[in-house]
Order: structure tokens, then C-alpha cells, then sequence
């Protein structure tokens, strides 16, 4: 989600798991959100990773849809 990347395998793990798609998972998603967005632009590793306004846009949008799925 935080990358645009496929996330059909995390609905599998889920289902093999037995976990729900519910607010603590959404909480969790949110965190992880809050994480991805304090190491944007930053230098881990000798690797800089670029800042685009498209990226922090998705990182904000994620954000925003499992924030409001905690509800």
C-alpha cells in the first residue's frame, strides 16, 4: 500500500492466519504508515531514497483510509 505495490498476498497470509481485515489491523497498517513517512528522503544504509510529492502524496492518502477505518 505505502509503495503501490500488490497486496493481494497480504489477504492470503490473513485468511491462512485467521485474521481479520478490523481496526487493530488498521491500526497497525496506520502505524506503519506514520513509520514509511519518518524515513522518506532519509539515508539508510548509504541508500537515499528520493522524495517525490506523487509518494508522499500515496504515503498521506494510506494514511488516511486506514485512520479512518479505525473508527
Amino acid at each position: 500500500m505505502a509503495f503501490d505495490g500488490p497486496t493481494h498476498y497480504v489477504d492470503a497470509w490473513m485468511n491462512a492466519a485467521n485474521y481479520r481485515d478490523d481496526r487493530i489491523f488498521r491500526l497497525y497498517v496506520a502505524l506503519f504508515i506514520v513509520d514509511f513517512v519518518s524515513e522518506h528522503g532519509q539515508e539508510f544504509n548509504g541508500n537515499v531514497l528520493t522524495s517525490s510529492v506523487d509518494c508522499r502524496n500515496r504515503l498521506l492518502r494510506v494514511f488516511a483510509a486506514c485512520a479512518q477505518r479505525i473508527d
